[in-house]
């Protein structure tokens, strides 16, 4: 039961050892595919042309925002014809009409950008080769009870089962462990902590939140992030007062909810605007997110890779050693 990730994955692999698996969801989503026309998913979501194309509530240069603003219908081409590819590649498995069916119950009425800028799922290799072939049978509906031998859904219908396995999220963070009064600001919404560059909060003194700035590419965002917040914390950067920043929380929040799919940890994720978020952390700390020039090629249409920022640390105190000034947070949000 469930259409993420972790039941996805579940669904297949049973489906590889026993007779019968039945997947059981609200809505289907879009499902990122390991590859796209023979080429990896990575080479178009881990390269910076992919994160351009990306809609996002905030654009690093003059140039993606020219780009996202005057030219919109270039982003919603290109996402248009991926959604295309996606589409043909999964209808491609089917063989006959019962097949073509049980695989219909998979295309989601909304578009692919709407799943893609969440926490999209990547789809198990053999996940629609399986509900082509029935070994897999989807139905799209909620569950109303069980049996002792039966789950029972809300279109009516009963599945014998030996065993269900409720994959359907998680629960909003809580913070047991710090004072009421700061619990009651991290949680007051439903889609998590409300955080200022997703690492902290103006009104919570001497607390940070490392690894909450959760995307993509994870493990670079938080590295980068918490060496921003050790500037911060040094008062190497000039950050705004509370109002602007909760300002800016705000903006983010109104973004996400128009724009992303409820998830109990929202508030938290960059997900696959991960770049974006990395270059204003960067070009923050006074280090350019440019991390693969001279050779611009490479830069637009190779793939992003934790290695690339390996040596932002060194570079950064090297930087630190010539400046005489704080350095000031930009008037973007993230």
């Amino acid at each position: 039961v469930g259409y993420g990730k972790s039941a996805l994955d579940m669904a297949t692999l049973a489906a590889e050892r026993t007779r019968e698996v039945h997947h059981v969801f609200r809505s289907p989503n879009w499902l990122i595919p390991e590859w796209i026309l023979g080429i990896h998913f990575t080479f178009a979501l881990f390269t910076r042309f992919g994160n351009v194309m990306m809609t996002s509530w905030a654009q690093p240069n003059a140039i993606e925002r020219f780009l996202h603003k005057q030219l919109r219908f270039v982003i919603s081409g290109f996402w248009n014809f991926i959604q295309s590819i996606v589409l043909f590649q999964m209808k491609r498995n089917a063989k006959d009409q019962a097949a073509r069916e049980r695989l219909k119950t998979l295309v989601p009425t909304h578009k692919i950008l709407h799943d893609f800028r969440s926490s999209g799922a990547l789809g198990p290799e053999n996940y629609y080769p399986l509900v082509a072939q029935g070994k897999i049978l989807p139905q799209q509906a909620e569950i109303a009870g069980f049996t002792e031998q039966a789950i029972k859904l809300t279109n009516g219908a009963e599945i014998p089962c030996d065993l269900a396995v409720v994959s359907i999220g998680y629960l909003t963070p809580t913070f047991p462990f710090l004072p009421e009064k700061y619990r009651k600001i991290l949680e007051a919404e439903k889609d998590g902590a409300q955080l200022y560059r997703h690492l902290i909060h103006p009104r919570i003194p001497r607390l940070a939140f490392a690894g909450y700035n959760h995307g993509s590419m994870h493990v670079p965002a938080v590295e980068v992030g918490t060496q921003w917040l050790c500037a911060t914390l040094r008062n190497e950067i000039s950050l705004p007062t509370a109002e602007e920043m909760e300002k800016s929380i705000e903006h983010i929040r109104q973004w996400k909810r128009e724009n992303i799919k409820f998830e109990n940890a929202r508030a938290c994720a960059v997900s696959t605007r991960f770049q974006q978020y990395i270059d204003i952390l960067l070009m923050e700390l006074g280090i350019s997110p440019y991390r693969k020039l001279p050779n611009i090629f490479a830069e637009i249409f190779s793939r992003y890779e934790a290695s690339d920022y390996k040596n932002i640390h060194e570079e950064y105190e090297r930087n630190k050693a010539r400046r005489t000034m704080p350095l000031k947070a930009l008037p973007l949000d993230t």
